[in-house]
């Protein structure tokens, strides 16, 4: 791993950031999905350099090393944090709003850095499905505006009945990893779930 101690953040463009996703037009998501793909050679190829893990071995081999690699430091700072209060979370039901414990103190949470090295995972595993998937194209998601991945980039030709979303997908990985509700090996299990059509 390079001697580097701060990991490079991922920051979206200023204007895109402030404004938040739910709130883009059309063109906003489109600038978004081509920024987003403008930079993702030179934050893989980053993410590969911090770690001293060129490619070379097979996909699945590579995940599974940089998870080894990336594990321990999602569990400290400057990758995780620890909530100092609960995040709180607004629930609407029968025309009530009702507040819920989110995220309750105490938790760990992924931090900016977390956070960025999670997008680059997310990335890498990007350009690994469509290295496996040739026909993938991406799309954004412009509906319903309840969907999840509403505004992002999703690859589509993966799956017969909903795009991938890989960053989401690796953030997800990511926090599991740090709670330590799974191995190093998620991003190397995930890829190869993909692989398989994602079976039940």
């Amino acid at each position: 791993m390079t001697t580097e101690t701060e990991y490079p953040l991922f920051l979206l463009p200023e204007d895109l950031g402030l404004k938040g996703r739910y709130n883009w037009d059309a063109r906003e998501a489109r600038e978004y999905r081509e920024w987003q793909l403008g930079t993702m050679d030179d934050r893989v190829e980053g993410l590969l350099r911090f770690f001293d893990e060129p490619r070379g071995a097979s996909p699945s081999d590579h995940l599974a090393r940089l998870g080894e690699k990336i594990a321990p430091l999602l569990r400290t700072e400057p990758f995780c944090e620890i909530l100092e209060r609960p995040v709180m979370l607004t629930l609407r039901a029968g025309g009530k709003d009702r507040e819920v414990v989110h995220k309750a103190a105490g938790e760990r949470e992924l931090a900016d850095a977390g956070w960025s090295l999670a997008v680059d995972m997310g990335l890498l595993f990007a350009q690994y499905l469509q290295e496996a998937f040739p026909n993938a194209r991406w799309q954004t998601v412009r509906k319903p505006r309840n969907d999840i991945d509403y505004n992002l980039p999703v690859l589509e030709g993966i799956l017969s009945y909903a795009g991938v979303e890989p960053i989401g997908i690796s953030e997800v990985v990511a926090r599991r990893i740090m709670r330590d509700a799974n191995g190093p090996d998620e991003w190397k299990q995930t890829y190869e779930y993909y692989l398989e059509g994602c079976p039940p």
